[in-house]
């Protein structure tokens, strides 16, 4: 049987950014479900920050919700983030972490006038948006009944959010796509790595990120990223199971995978 070091060494092929950002999600919305930590102690929440609860800008991205909503919380995460780093940063992991925390700062600046206690939802719509802008197929089928242009998807998404729990549900996603326009402007103008002084790693950061991750791997083939299909009737949150960090969410519904060819 598989032992503990057979794990760790699958986890390791994973590139380091997506690893992290998917485990930080794993750990923290786990934490919280089994009561190890009060839900309220991971939020976002100004008055605690200026008391140096400075984890709170961490933690506040990575409530995924509960229930089997989170489990496709996490899928999807996966599915996008990795997509964005073995193909369009290959060998620049330390740039798209670079770049990942400089959009974290911007969704909870954005944020500031909704006094998000939450910020994963923005996060996650703004890797789906940029990988949605990055990708070259047209079009990505919608609960398998409709296809809708590629570059739409991130507002399709919007658009169930608003159908699901009306203009407020969707206003945390907005600014992720928000967010991930500027992005996509700033380092990928039309497709095209712009290589933008601000958009590379600080000497600090590539050393780490380099030396923690197998930058020297072949460039794998491309993956697909995509949908999975959710409960029809279920929406990412808390899944209605008691209390906790409210994260609002859209479902999932069965179509093609972005990429599928």
């Amino acid at each position: 049987m598989p032992g503990a070091d057979d794990f760790f060494a699958e986890l390791r092929k994973i590139p380091i950014v997506t690893r992290v950002v998917v485990l930080s999600t794993i750990v923290i919305t786990l934490t919280e479900i089994m009561g190890l930590v009060n839900g309220y102690s991971i939020v976002f929440a100004v008055q605690f920050i200026k008391r140096w609860q400075l984890w709170r800008l961490y933690t506040t991205f990575f409530y995924g919700g509960r229930g089997l909503p989170f489990v496709f919380n996490v899928i999807m995460l996966y599915r996008n983030l990795n997509e964005l780093e073995e193909k369009h940063y290959h060998r620049r992991s330390h740039d798209l972490a670079w770049q990942t925390i400089l959009a974290f700062l911007a969704i909870l600046a954005i944020n500031l006038p909704l006094h998000s206690p939450i910020h994963f939802k923005a996060m996650y719509i703004c890797f789906v948006y940029v990988a949605c802008w990055l990708t070259t197929e047209p079009t990505v089928s919608l609960y398998g009944l409709i296809s809708v242009p590629t570059r739409w998807f991130p507002y399709m998404l919007l658009v169930l959010d608003v159908l699901d729990g009306g203009p407020p549900a969707a206003l945390h996603g907005l600014t992720g796509c928000i967010v991930g326009h500027a992005w996509y402007l700033l380092e990928w103008k039309d497709g095209r790595r712009q290589d933008t002084p601000y958009g590379r790693a600080p000497a600090w950061l590539k050393a780490w990120i380099v030396g923690a991750s197998e930058e020297n791997q072949p460039r794998p083939e491309t993956r697909a990223y995509g949908g999975a299909q959710a409960p029809r009737n279920r929406g990412f949150g808390d899944g209605g199971h008691g209390t906790g960090p409210q994260v609002q969410g859209y479902n999932w519904g069965s179509g093609n995978r972005l990429g599928d060819r």
